[in-house]
């Protein structure tokens, strides 16, 4: 389940519609975790044992909320940046996007994982959407170890295993 943590504003871009994604260019795909919110000394997440969460095609998590997986928090900031934080708190990945506004996460159905402003404009992607359909079907799963993977496509089947397409490499 994705919990609020502030006001939840959910804003789609409408070149969702499948296919539409194809003539988007790549992002930065390593962003640096010195760009993440300051630590807390613990997490909503902090002795969930929450299990293992997935964002399928056509989904978005919305800006301002956050999953747990284990112990992490899978977290979409208010400052437009998607941060992981263990346990701790402390954050151990984050998209870099903090641009001021609060961002929308997209997993689109051409299997790239984008992140989108308030204004709908694309802030960063995995650059896994191919046009040649060999990613449709791709999901992402927070895992219960911290790490954020995004699956190559297996039959309809979420089982956060086989191929990796993209990792946060938490």
């Amino acid at each position: 389940m994705i919990k609020p943590l502030n006001r939840m504003r959910t804003r789609l871009a409408a070149t969702l519609a499948a296919g539409a994604l194809t003539a988007v260019a790549a992002v930065a795909l390593t962003p640096a975790v010195a760009e993440a919110a300051p630590a807390f000394t613990s997490t909503p997440c902090s002795n969930s044992n929450s299990p293992v969460h997935y964002l399928l095609p056509g989904q978005s998590m919305a800006s301002v909320s956050y999953v747990c997986a284990g112990d992490y928090m899978f977290a979409s900031q208010n400052d437009g940046n998607f941060v992981i934080y263990n346990n701790g708190g402390t954050p151990v990945w984050a998209s870099g996007t903090n641009t001021g506004s609060p961002n929308t996460i997209v997993m689109a159905t051409n299997g790239n994982l984008l992140i989108y402003n308030s204004a709908d404009y694309l802030q960063w992607q995995t650059g896994t959407g191919w046009t040649d359909h060999r990613n449709y079907g791709a999901y992402v799963c927070f895992q219960t170890d911290g790490n954020m993977v995004l699956y190559a496509p297996n039959g309809g089947n979420h089982t956060c295993s086989g191929t990796a397409l993209w990792a946060s490499g938490t």
